[in-house]
This record gives C-alpha cells, structure tokens and sequence, in this order.
C-alpha cells in the first residue's frame, strides 16, 4: 500500500473533464532537487485509451524519486482532435509552473515521457516550445527533454499506412490527399530541428507502430542537428516499452532520472 503522502493527486488544468492530471510527489527530503516527469498516453489520439496506461509508469518512477505528471487529454470522439488536443498538452504542462510553485518542485527541466500517439504528442511540445506555434499560446514550460517510446513522429507517413486504421486521419480532421499541409502542420518530422534531445525506444516486433519509422525520423532528426538516441529494443511489442519491468522501460527511465 502506497503510503498516504504518496497517494497521487488529481489536479484539473481547465474546466473540461479531461483537462486533469494525477500527481504524484516523491518521498525524498528536498523535492526541489527531484526530476520532473510528464506522462503522455497514447491510444491513437482515440477516447477509449486513458492515462491509467501509465499508471505503472507513475508509480516507478515516484517510487525512483521522480515527481511525476501524468495527464489525460481530450481525444477523437471526446471531444478532441488536432487542435483542441495540442492545445490541452500544452496547457497541461504549463499549469506545471503553477503547481510546481505550490508544491515546491523546479520546472525548468522537465522530461515529457509519451508512448505511442503520446509520443508524437511530447515530441509537438518540443516543437511549441522552441517555435511558435499559430493557434496555441506561447510555451510557459518546455520539456528540457523528451522520451519516445514506440513514437508516431511522422503523421504523414503514417496516415500513408493506414496506421490504426486511418486514425492520424481521424485526429487531423481531413485526408492526406485532400490536405497534406495539415498532416505536416503537427507532425514532427516535418519542423526538424526541435531543438530538444530525444531518447527514443521502439520494439523491432512492434505491429502497431512499426520500428522503421523511429529508424527514418532518428537519421531525418541527426541530419537537421538534433540530438537523438534510438534504442531498438529486440523482439519487444507495441506495449513493453510502458512495462516497468521489461529491459527497455529500464533504459528510458535512467535516461529520465539521470540524463541531465
């Protein structure tokens, strides 16, 4: 049993249902000196997948002295979609710099850790941090880093294959061959350089999002000048790379806690 201090809180960063996050404040005596980290799940941008996919994530991670964010947002058939979703991740870590100031925690190096649509969603506040973005107020907090795992970082060549059966072109509202430019507005791959370091993961087995695209977006980001590290993680599926226990997790996480 989680001790009472440690039970995580749930704190609303706008007045919808989905704008809440759960926090979570380490046992450590100067929390001012703990990592920051903010989760981002994925799910295909698509209502039905919450945050308590990260959940076990949270846990090792406060339990590894980490302060812990670990948001929900609006999604496609919830409410969300490409413009309202970008504009709650962006609102949900820049309430950080409230909550941080309450609770006593530094945000000027915050990891934004995302699996899956999550991953293209801590990569865009990469982007926003670094680059204006039209429609979405200017960045209040930035992520000092971000952690990819299993990532959709191209939204164009993912609609291209009909990843989760055409959800990028659910998220984005339109069709790629109706409008491109809307695909490549909040795709990653296409505003290189972030600016930003990024540790990315990926399961060479992974059949949801395929390995090879994290190959292509790494050697694209390396070209424009980011700093990115792949880490291809053997035979590993969609889902081990958020398994707390599973070798991959293993490494992203040092890379949370002690990259600096």
């Amino acid at each position: 049993m989680i001790p009472p201090h440690r039970v995580p809180s749930t704190i609303a960063y706008g007045p919808e249902a989905d704008q809440v996050g759960a926090l979570y404040l380490p046992d450590v005596p100067q929390l001012e000196q703990a990592p920051v980290v903010m989760l981002i799940h994925g799910g295909f941008w698509r209502w039905f997948w919450q945050r308590s996919l990260m959940t076990p994530l949270a846990e090792d991670l406060q339990a590894n002295g980490a302060v812990v964010w670990n948001i929900e947002y609006r999604r496609v058939g919830g409410g969300g979609g490409v413009q309202t979703t970008l504009r709650d991740v962006a609102q949900a870590i820049d309430v950080l710099d409230l909550v941080g100031a309450r609770h006593g925690f530094a945000t000027s190096g915050v990891v934004v850790v995302g699996h899956s649509a999550g991953g293209h969603l801590a990569a865009w506040l990469a982007h926003r941090a670094q680059h204006p973005v039209e429609g979405v107020h200017p960045a209040v907090v930035g992520p000092s880093r971000v952690v990819a795992l299993a990532p959709v970082l191209d939204l164009v060549e993912a609609e291209r294959r009909a990843l989760g059966n055409h959800a990028t072109a659910e998220f984005v509202g339109t069709r790629l061959d109706e409008n491109a430019g809307a695909f490549e507005a909040a795709s990653p791959a296409h505003h290189l350089p972030l600016g930003v370091a990024m540790f990315i993961v990926h399961g060479t087995a992974d059949d949801r999002v395929p390995h090879d695209l994290s190959v292509d977006y790494s050697a694209g980001a390396h070209a424009a000048g980011d700093a990115v590290t792949l880490i291809s993680a053997e035979a590993a599926d969609h889902f081990a790379v958020i398994d707390p226990t599973s070798d991959a997790w293993q490494q992203a996480r040092h890379w949370c806690l002690h990259a600096r």
